[in-house]
């Protein structure tokens, strides 16, 4: 039998909330999602999520939880990553922290990134810490 602690399933779920959901701000749920597959996405490609110190970085704490939001407003990755310049600019465009700026499920869905050829992405990585 598995136990998860109602902690640490917060601290699992919390991560793909969107800065407008996690603070309780009346918002677009649609956009919230475009957010929350964006965060997705990434941690599939990299295995963290884009404002994670480390992978399985601890968040016990109020001031931990607070300094990640912190990273998630101001909307930069941190570590390092590889993907294509494609798919980073399609993920920029779904965590974009200000959801006016945040594309919607129409505009990821008919983004470049899914309609090239695959002989044409090449990966690239970044390294910002």
């Amino acid at each position: 039998m598995i136990v998860i602690e109602i902690g640490q399933l917060i601290q699992l779920y919390f991560q793909y909330l969107s800065p407008e959901r996690a603070r309780g701000i009346p918002h677009d749920t649609r956009k919230s999602d475009v957010w929350s597959l964006g965060i997705t996405f990434f941690e599939i490609l990299v295995g963290r999520t884009p404002f994670e110190n480390t992978d399985g970085e601890q968040l016990n704490t109020k001031d931990d939880l607070e300094n990640y939001w912190q990273r998630t407003l101001c909307g930069t990755w941190i570590g390092n990553w590889k993907m294509t310049a494609e798919m980073e600019k399609l993920l920029q465009c779904m965590i974009a922290p200000n959801a006016d700026l945040r594309c919607t499920t129409s505009q990821a869905m008919a983004h470049e990134m899914w309609h090239l050829h695959p002989a044409s992405t090449k990966s690239h990585s970044k390294n910002i810490g």
